[in-house]
């Protein structure tokens, strides 16, 4: 009775179920770790929920899967990702976060292994569970590189497909279209419209990358449609660049007239973002300038601009060499010490570019060396920083087969299309350059201004993104996959319209181009010298 009384549930520790440790040492329990205070997720809980995810991913894919198997299996996978998350996210222990950001960038990768693109497009899988649902966001602690110019991203979706229609529907029966299964969304991390229809906008800036879009004006606003249903709309008067390069996209008339009245550049490219041609009123109150700057091209200070322009670029490059040597200084003594050593040459080199003589024979030829040497230098070391796995060898411009010149290409036909803009809109005829001849097919003088943004708002914004993290598919056959563009094309235009310091006052690097349009007009008119843009670093 006494026994009773002291124990009346008879509960009793079972040493074999028993382990005595020290907290400082850390502990497991019920499949989180604690230790130091912090706690997290076991990484064998992590192996598992990853290795079960694989497997259904696998019977996902499967050639031959039924409608009615694919169901059941995203089905699970969604519960499978609901439960973990429901059970390991807690709100006030922020080191989980990130290992449940891991796990659905883990998913994105499997997915790109395991699925074929027409299932990774599809709105039930874009619209599938995620362990970050609902989850407050994590403090940014990582080196600010290219000042977090870039969102996490998710795949766009796609027209309808395999979740619509099952092929072994008998001839006749009705189709079952499935809702797709609930996800409940942040506000940030939510798709817009726009979003799923592969539009990106901007602070004025509109690009377009759906395929098979009409892109037409109606009530004095820019209109998208696809498959006749209106995706996105836009008054014209806050629009100031359109951006076309979606395969089968018709424009119509009446939009190239509206775009044409109020100065509206109209730029229309390849998927792989190289422009094809790009939309110019006929009226222009500066076609004088146009005739002096044919006639001044060959003028001792116009050439010694062209020539500090190129000083510029090579300039710029050992700046941006330098700027990722700084996070290599405590990781990697020996890459600080090769990026540096790089730097050092390709800045010499900009200096010796600046030295030629303007009236010098052969000027443009002796600084196009110069410039060769300091770009394979760059160029050389700058690979040094890309993960082993980028398959960059190299730059290559046209025909790129690898991701990474991919990237790179897409991103300065955007710069492309912004500096054309800028020339055009200062009055400057952009076939008629400095340094790149006015042989050059595709716009020498926008060879010539291109080349002191190139490095620091197109060559950093690429190597920031994949040193972290971004993973850019092998190209398809017509270049970079959709969901690569949309991450290029949305980190482009916000970091080319956030302010930075320059010459002593916050400005936007668009503004800074436009400046820089209007200082050659000073130069052609004989009014001012010109002063190329220097990243400082």
């Amino acid at each position: 009775m006494a026994a009773f009384l002291h124990d009346p549930l008879r509960l009793s520790l079972k040493p074999a179920k028993t382990h005595h440790v020290c907290v400082a040492d850390g502990m497991d329990f019920l499949g989180f770790r604690l230790s130091g205070g912090v706690v997290t997720i076991q990484p064998e809980k992590l192996d598992r929920v990853t290795s079960a995810l694989h497997s259904s991913l696998a019977v996902l894919g499967a050639p031959h899967a039924s409608f009615l198997e694919r169901m059941k299996t995203l089905g699970r996978i969604n519960s499978l990702i609901r439960g973990f998350r429901a059970y390991f996210c807690l709100p006030d222990e922020p080191p989980i976060l990130p290992q449940l950001r891991h796990l659905d960038r883990t998913v994105d990768e499997l997915a790109e292994e395991t699925l074929p693109e027409e299932l990774r497009d599809d709105p039930a899988w874009l619209a599938r569970e995620r362990f970050t649902a609902n989850a407050p966001e994590d403090d940014a602690t990582a080196p600010p590189i290219a000042q977090n110019v870039y969102p996490e991203e998710r795949a766009p979706s796609g027209p309808l497909n395999w979740m619509v229609k099952d092929d072994h529907l008998q001839a006749g029966a009705p189709a079952v279209v499935p809702t797709p299964p609930a996800r409940v969304e942040s506000p940030a991390d939510a798709d817009t419209p726009t979003e799923r229809a592969a539009i990106v906008e901007h602070e004025g800036r509109v690009y377009v990358m759906t395929h098979g879009a009409y892109v037409t004006e109606s009530d004095g606003a820019l209109v998208v449609k696809h498959r006749r249903v209106e995706i996105f709309r836009k008054a014209l008067d806050q629009v100031s660049l359109l951006f076309l390069q979606g395969l089968g996209t018709s424009l119509s008339l009446s939009l190239a007239s509206e775009c044409a009245k109020r100065d509206v550049a109209l730029v229309v490219a390849q998927p792989i973002g190289a422009p094809l041609g790009v939309l110019n009123p006929v009226d222009s109150a500066r076609a004088h300038l146009r005739g002096r700057q044919v006639l001044r091209r060959n003028d001792p200070d116009v050439i010694r601009a062209g020539l500090r322009m190129l000083g510029a670029k090579a300039g710029n490059q050992a700046a941006i060499l330098r700027y990722f040597a700084k996070y290599r200084v405590k990781t990697d003594a020996e890459l600080y010490r090769r990026l540096v050593a790089a730097s050092d040459e390709v800045r010499g080199l900009g200096h010796r570019l600046e030295q030629v003589g303007a009236g010098a024979a052969g000027v443009r030829a002796t600084a196009m060396g110069f410039e060769g040497q300091a770009a394979a230098t760059y160029w050389s070391h700058l690979a040094l920083l890309l993960p082993a796995g980028a398959g960059f060898k190299g730059r290559v411009t046209r025909d790129a087969g690898d991701p990474v010149n991919q990237a790179i290409n897409y991103v300065y036909g955007m710069l492309y299309g912004e500096v054309w803009r800028a020339l055009v809109k200062a009055g400057l005829d952009p076939y008629f350059g400095i340094m790149h001849g006015s042989e050059r097919d595709q716009g020498s003088l926008v060879f010539d201004l291109i080349e002191e943004f190139r490095a620091p708002f197109a060559d950093r914004l690429v190597v920031a993104l994949i040193s972290r993290g971004l993973k850019i598919p092998t190209p398809g056959g017509d270049g970079l996959r959709l969901r690569a563009r949309r991450v290029l094309a949305r980190s482009f235009i916000q970091s080319w319209t956030r302010k930075i310091r320059w010459r002593g006052r916050p400005v936007a690097p668009a503004g800074i181009l436009q400046h820089q349009a209007g200082a050659l007009v000073k130069l052609i008119n004989g009014d001012a010298d010109y002063r190329p843009f220097r990243m400082r670093w």
